[in-house]
């Protein structure tokens, strides 16, 4: 039923291959949070899903060297403990800071370097 599920995407930086993995959770009327379906075994196309469901985001074509998130504040704005402290009073917000570059020999060769920010656009605690 469309309006009656949250959902909530996680992505994973494998280290080993290099490569950006995503599942994608669901919580239905606000329970619990669980696999989406189609991210809860491994899918006939063993490339594309793991068996713990996380799919591949990115080709082979294409090697990750550098992933991270810079999350400002470090504390909760929002809590109760820091609400009323102006120090803490900063729009949320996550920074992404991704470099790519070609993985395939047979291609000229180029680099990326990404950055992007995030933010929530929550003003208050309700």
């Amino acid at each position: 039923m469309p309006g009656s599920s949250l959902d909530r995407t996680v992505y994973w930086f494998d280290d080993v291959q290099k490569k950006i993995k995503l599942k994608k959770f669901i919580s239905e009327n606000h329970g619990a949070w669980t696999p989406a379906p189609e991210y809860q075994s491994a899918a006939a196309d063993i490339n594309s899903v793991s068996d713990d469901g996380f799919q591949t985001l990115l080709s082979d074509d294409l090697k990750i060297d550098y992933l991270t998130f810079a999350i400002f504040p470090a504390v909760n704005p929002y809590s109760s403990e820091h609400f009323s402290q102006n120090q803490f009073q900063f729009q949320p917000k996550v920074t992404v800071f991704l470099n790519v570059e070609n993985a395939n020999t047979q291609l000229p060769p180029f680099a990326l370097k990404l950055q992007t920010t995030f933010s929530s656009r929550v003003y208050s605690a309700k």
